[in-house]
């Protein structure tokens, strides 16, 4: 993969990733009324410990089509300084898979990748991050934690019923959520995110308010079941279009389980900083 192959797959993931903030809205439920659903949800994700997940996202802009598959587990998800997750699972993107590794925790986003896109023996990268807002986001996190503040964003719930989902007797949500809302946290993310790059590596770039663009008109709903007896989510399908200047249509469902069981999540050893070719900051290696 060419290194300018690999800047776009970059680009394309970082923006899918914050798609992926939605998930914030599987976060709701409970409740005699919808709305009344989402603040009990709310309430029980804050007291929630640890909890595993699994994820698949499909995605489709300028004729190509990406997908992911990912499964791991999430421990003080409430707190984004103490944040931690560990999940590993593949990519096929421009008719190429690749197996990447994460782990977020004390202020440190590494990742892995087989094979590697530099050509490089499989390693494991890091990046520094501010851990008190949305950056994780930015940079490829997968923690439901940092997007907490999309929950404000919906423009209408309405209840669909109960389903059985993994077993689990749930109630069925369906939000329609405001892009102009989700545009308003991308543009902030997206500008601090050109901050912390290295000066002359964002010429070509997208700007701020392209970045806007992409969501403010997009097209976003989100499916959330509930589980009837814990309250908890169990899972979320989101349906996601957006316009220019990155057209695509995107599909992220996520399943959350083993609430508040023990998990052991450790920092991989002999990590080396996140080269700019794979949206790091670092000086660029070729």
């Amino acid at each position: 993969m060419s290194r300018k192959m690999v800047g776009v797959v970059v680009s394309v993931v970082a923006v899918a990733v914050i798609a992926t903030g939605i998930i914030a809205f599987s976060l709701y439920g409970g409740g005699s009324s919808p709305d009344e659903a989402i603040a009990a949800v709310i309430q029980k994700v804050e007291e929630l410990k640890t909890f595993a997940f699994t994820m698949d996202m499909e995605l489709e802009t300028f004729g190509q089509s990406m997908t992911m598959e990912f499964e791991g587990s999430a421990e003080d998800n409430a707190n984004p300084a103490a944040a931690k997750v560990d999940m590993t699972g593949s990519m096929s993107v421009l008719g190429q898979s690749i197996t990447m590794s994460e782990v977020l925790m004390d202020g440190k986003l590494y990742l892995k990748y087989d094979p590697d896109p530099l050509g490089a023996e499989s390693q494991w990268y890091f990046m520094d991050y501010d851990l008190s807002g949305m950056q994780t986001a930015n940079q490829g996190s997968g923690n439901p934690a940092e997007y907490l503040e999309f929950m404000k964003a919906y423009s209408s719930v309405e209840s669909k019923g109960t389903e059985t989902i993994n077993d689990i007797k749930c109630n069925h949500y369906y939000l329609v959520i405001d892009g102009a809302k989700i545009a308003d946290m991308a543009t902030a993310n997206y500008e601090e995110m050109m901050k912390q790059m290295p000066e002359g590596t964002t010429e070509g770039a997208y700007d701020a308010e392209q970045a806007r663009a992409m969501y403010e008109d997009a097209e976003i709903t989100a499916d959330l079941y509930v589980g009837v007896d814990d309250g908890m989510p169990h899972r979320q399908v989101v349906n996601m279009g957006l316009k220019s200047p990155v057209p695509m249509d995107m599909t992220i469902s996520m399943d959350m389980f083993d609430f508040n069981k023990p998990v052991d999540i450790k920092a991989p050893a002999g990590a080396v900083p996140l080269p700019v070719e794979l949206g790091g900051t670092s000086s660029p290696t070729m």
